[in-house]
């Protein structure tokens, strides 16, 4: 009979998160917990690892730390046993490929999976031995089902059970008339365009917003950022496949300082001539203030697969947001800037790229969906996307946006949409030319924003 335990992928699973980093940890953090091991030793170590990347924050493990945290959580008994020290070094010393911990790590969760059904079937069987004949055959019946029923539905990944629409409505409407808010969303910053995409960037959503190269893609996703987590004090993450974390933060600068009464231009900040006046040098150190309190991260994907990027987008959750008791994550935004083939490797499999962009678009979709958060994420407009203005701007075209909740392409105004509209009512715009929460933007029919690029501000313009 089997014991339902593997010690051997035990070993394995743990050199691996020892010796790859909190990159793999972050990876497969949601499939992982201490009763997946069965051996005592293999579960100090796992705690200790786990402790080491969650408390500590640490992202990569040396020995002497790790002893250290093992002693600190009270496992210094096993430290004492020479044969468990032993066999604790020969977990360290043990060689992986860091691609196939993940397969390893969901064999483990099976196996504890099973055993922990085990537990609940033989808690029936204590049930079903007391069974007197009295009972109907429901009873007897509902005995053996439900310890079957609530395991299912305890698991992180649950078959799915099919309901009455209306189930849990009379809890929706007593929390939402006792919860009342002005967005459904998280809002971008900007009033009209929350209204116009939906009321916000919707949890479990994506928003993808389409410019032509240099026009001011990153410059939105920086204001709607600093938004988000300075005003509203929720996460923001900002991951980067282009600039460095240097490129803006001269422009979050200069963009913080623009409603104070001395403004700062971004070249001012980059080339410290601002400190020359007093004024423009107390704006800036006041925007040094509220940047440093705003939960507001960064990370340059430069360099990084498609699929590192998932791991990065965990790590963040798991350490800079949290979760609810549902397993949801908390409020939180994630821009990715911005959406693009990153390597050959994505290439794979001869398979033609439009394909491959909305099978990665779908990826997003589903990551989103998951954790339950919004993402905001940039994109590229082709050559059309300077005279045309619909769904075939986009590189990749109309399969890539199928997964895509909302997308809108943010473009300079033409000089006749100027002339009529005068300059003060802006010099950009933003068409919504796919929204489901939302109504389309015919031609004509637009957001109007002024870009002001020296301040690094975009501002929208009411009607």
């Amino acid at each position: 009979m089997s014991k339902l335990n593997d010690i051997i992928t035990e070993k394995v699973v743990l050199a691996g998160l020892y010796n790859h980093g909190s990159e793999l940890y972050y990876d497969v953090a949601n499939i992982l917990n201490g009763e997946t091991f069965v051996d005592d030793t293999h579960k100090a170590v796992f705690t200790s690892i786990q402790n080491l990347f969650l408390t500590k924050n640490f992202v990569k493990i040396d020995y002497p730390s790790f002893f250290a945290t093992m002693n600190e959580l009270g496992h210094g008994r096993i430290l004492d046993d020479k044969s468990e020290l032993h066999h604790i070094q020969s977990i360290i010393n043990t060689d992986t490929e860091k691609e196939n911990i993940k397969s390893w790590c969901i064999k483990l969760r099976k196996l504890q999976t099973a055993r922990s059904l085990k537990d609940e079937l033989q808690e029936a069987n204590k049930q079903l031995d007391k069974i007197n004949g009295t009972e109907s055959f429901n009873e007897i019946i509902g005995i053996a089902e439900s310890p079957i029923i609530n395991f299912t539905q305890s698991l992180e990944i649950s078959t799915s059970n099919i309901l009455p629409i209306h189930d849990g409505i009379n809890e929706y409407i007593t929390y939402v008339e006792g919860n009342p808010k002005s967005i459904v969303g998280i809002s971008t910053g900007y009033p009209i365009l929350d209204d116009n995409i939906g009321s916000g960037i919707r949890k479990s959503s994506i928003l993808l917003l389409g410019a032509r190269t240099g026009f001011g893609k990153s410059l939105f996703s920086v204001n709607t950022g600093m938004f988000v987590a300075s005003k509203l004090k929720i996460p923001v993450l900002y991951l980067d496949t282009e600039m460095a974390k240097i490129d803006h933060q001269p422009r979050l600068l200069s963009l913080l300082t623009y409603d104070m009464d001395f403004k700062v231009e971004i070249r001012e900040i980059e080339l410290g001539t601002y400190a020359a006046v007093e004024q423009k040098r107390q704006s800036v150190n006041e925007a040094v203030k509220i940047l440093q309190s705003s939960p507001f991260y960064y990370l340059s994907l430069r360099g990084k697969s498609f699929t590192e990027h998932f791991s990065t987008m965990r790590k963040f959750l798991y350490r800079n947001v949290g979760f609810k008791s549902n397993g949801e994550a908390n409020d939180c935004l994630i821009i990715y800037d911005y959406f693009k083939l990153h390597a050959l490797s994505d290439l794979s499999n001869n398979l033609q790229e439009r394909q491959i962009l909305r099978d990665m678009m779908q990826q997003m979709h589903d990551f989103a969906g998951k954790y339950n958060i919004p993402i905001l994420m940039l994109t590229q407009l082709n050559r059309d996307g300077i005279d045309k203005e619909d769904q075939g701007v986009i590189r990749g075209s109309d399969s890539a946006l199928d997964p895509v909740t909302t997308f809108c392409i943010f473009k300079e105004k033409s000089a006749e949409e100027i002339n009529i509209d005068t300059i003060q009512k802006g010099n950009s715009k933003i068409m919504i030319l796919k929204g489901r929460h939302a109504e389309k933007h015919s031609s004509g029919n637009y957001i109007s924003f002024m870009k002001i690029g020296k301040y690094g501000k975009i501002a929208e313009i009411k009607p």
